[in-house]
């Protein structure tokens, strides 16, 4: 193994872990956001909104 690689490696492990732990505590706080709103206020977004979001997360 090359001198140096392994504290980069080690670096990214860290990185992946940490990211790992934040999309979860993401997951958790929209989940909470959710049970907050009345599920009368739910509802299908608009094709108008829809349609160009999908097409902007190709990218």
């Amino acid at each position: 193994m090359l001198v140096g690689f392994e504290k980069l490696h080690r670096y990214a492990e860290k990185r992946r872990t940490q990211t790992e732990i934040e999309i979860q505590a993401f997951k958790e706080q929209i989940a909470q956001e959710l049970i907050k709103t009345d599920p009368k206020k739910i509802h299908d977004p608009k094709i108008s909104v829809v349609g160009p979001a999908l097409e902007a997360s190709k990218y």
